[in-house]
């Protein structure tokens, strides 16, 4: 199988190299910036997967996503971004490409070997971004917990919100999170009035959502569930159930369509 690697540092080429060797049957084929990259795919060249930088001299990786989702010959290319870059921005941008995956830099071996098997495999299928989880909160000391566990679990990307227009602004801008953890009481727009705007949209309508927060009211919760919630975590919320929530979502991610 063919894997088309692009990017404009040689460290960072030969650590994927390096990497993929543990996989049988890979061809890689290696080029120095996106320009190259898309010459060689308009020549014919047709990889079954391509790894390509953001940063890169002549066509950065957003351009040549760009450039390929143009193509009528190129547009259904599996294409995963690697980066050192976490900005949120960035990531939606790309989700809207249909990219298949975002590879942090400096790379783990485990997680570049997990991704290329599964988009490799008889069952991949390109995916926006997937296993992004979006944190909606206000308070900053909550957004870092969650960081800390998102981050340190494996295949998720973390982005975060600081209230619901926030976090409105980039669904629309789209943003496709594999799962939602809301507070409710927030400023500009609280959790509920998100939610009850994020179910009118056929786009996110179906988006799994956990509510966390500090009131422990049957009369919300109640309210909650006629919008479709998945949970309700009452802050301080144990660590384990959150990390719990995060690997069965996975499980059903990974799981082939029935």
């Amino acid at each position: 199988m063919k894997v088309l690697v692009a990017d404009d540092d040689e460290i960072e080429r030969t650590a994927l190299r390096d990497i993929l060797k543990a996989l049988p049957g890979i061809e890689l084929i290696e080029v120095a910036d996106g320009q190259e990259a898309l010459d060689r795919l308009c020549d014919g060249l047709r990889p079954q997967l391509c790894l390509l930088d953001i940063r890169m001299p002549r066509l950065n990786g957003v351009q040549l996503m760009q450039s390929i989702r143009r193509d009528p010959a190129l547009r259904d290319l599996r294409a995963v971004i690697t980066s050192s870059n976490r900005d949120r921005n960035i990531i939606v941008s790309l989700a809207q490409l249909s990219i298949a995956g975002y590879l942090l830099k400096p790379y783990d071996s485990a997680k570049v070997i997990g991704l290329v098997r599964q988009l490799l495999g008889p069952q991949a299928e390109i995916r926006p971004v997937s296993k992004t989880i979006l944190v909606i909160d206000d308070a900053k000391d909550i957004r870092d917990i969650f960081r800390e566990i998102v981050t340190t679990e494996p295949e998720w990307e973390y982005v975060e919100a600081t209230n619901g227009e926030e976090a409105l602004k980039l669904l629309k801008k789209g943003l496709r999170p594999a799962f939602c953890f809301c507070d409710l009481m927030m400023p500009k727009l609280d959790g509920i009035g998100l939610l009850q705007q994020m179910r009118e949209f056929p786009d996110f309508a179906s988006v799994p959502i956990v509510v966390i927060s500090a009131e422990n009211k049957v009369q919300s919760v109640q309210e909650l569930a006629g919008l479709r919630i998945l949970g309700y975590l009452i802050k301080p919320f144990d660590l384990t159930t959150v990390r719990g929530f995060l690997r069965q979502r996975a499980k059903e991610l990974a799981a082939p369509p029935a």
